[in-house]
């Protein structure tokens, strides 16, 4: 098969560094042969083990910049004036809040210098291939073209987009255990995320930047599997494409604090099947290094 006409998968896990429990499930998830990609929380609570401890021991996972406006601490605002912090630098906004102030230039000056400091700190440690950020805030269009903007200044080839296909769970109790306010969540940001992709896609690309063409894990967000993401994977195309499935995965090593709920999106990069059903599938394994 052509090199040109693959069909790629780049598996991804969110918030490297948040945690201890994060940080253990990414490395865990690397070393299964699931996970090909990751990136970083700059602002994490445990953002030095994993540049120092973790990371090292992952030859070959694919590493981005997770910009974050929305959770933990500013590095660089604490004032009573921020748009984005309270008076201790805690970001205190939330997505609807950036939507409408997303044409507000006090707002996005003060965005940009703080996805500068977080993109400059991430590059202090690791080789960025990609830029995304917590919750898709970048998918808003303005703080998309200012991510582009960033990601061409710093050298920086891939920007994440949010093209999600509609697909559903096999299973009915999925639905059940989802309920009510997070199935209506969850689809409210597949519409949201997909209204705005086409229109990023199109500048992305006028920018001279690459990204993935489909994204799998804004129907399903908390509630992840493989039987999810082998039906996501199944509604994309045949022909040339990069899919990017997203985890947010947890390994509680004491066993006490485990929560399941956050365990399962662990549990499955540790199934022996997901990588022969993927392969089975037609895609290979990428990352975005890989793909720029």
């Amino acid at each position: 098969m052509r090199e040109n006409s693959l069909k790629k998968i780049i598996f991804s896990a969110d918030d490297f560094g948040k945690c201890r429990e994060m940080n253990i499930a990414i490395q865990k998830a690397f070393l299964s042969g699931v996970l090909t990609s990751t990136c970083i929380m700059t602002n994490g609570n445990d953002y030095d083990y994993a540049a120092e401890e973790i990371y090292p021991q992952c030859e070959g996972l694919g590493l981005g910049c997770h910009l974050n406006i929305i959770e933990g601490k500013s590095f660089l605002h604490k004032n009573s004036r921020s748009l984005l912090c309270d008076a201790f630098g805690n970001f205190n906004c939330g997505y609807g809040y950036m939507l409408l102030n997303s044409n507000n230039k006090s707002f996005l000056d003060e965005v940009e210098v703080e996805f500068r400091a977080q993109i400059e700190k991430s590059m202090d440690s690791f080789k960025i291939d990609h830029l995304n950020s917590h919750v898709h805030v970048h998918g808003i269009p303005a703080l998309f073209k200012l991510t582009c903007k960033l990601a061409k200044e710093y050298g920086i080839p891939c920007v994440r987009t949010q093209k999600e296909l509609f697909y559903g769970a096999s299973e009915l109790r999925k639905y059940k255990e989802m309920g009510v306010g997070d199935i209506s969540l969850n689809f409210v940001k597949n519409m949201l995320l997909n209204s705005f992709t086409s229109n990023n896609v199109k500048f992305l690309r006028s920018e001279k930047l690459f990204t993935n063409d489909y994204f799998i894990g804004l129907l399903f967000t908390s509630y992840m599997d493989k039987s999810v993401i082998l039906n996501g994977l199944k509604k994309i195309p045949e022909g040339a494409s990069v899919t990017e499935v997203l985890i947010h995965p947890y390994y509680f090593e004491d066993l006490t604090k485990s929560d399941f709920r956050k365990e399962r999106e662990y549990l499955l990069t540790q199934d022996e099947e997901i990588v022969s059903k993927i392969k089975e599938l037609g895609f290979v394994f990428a990352n975005f290094s890989s793909i720029a």
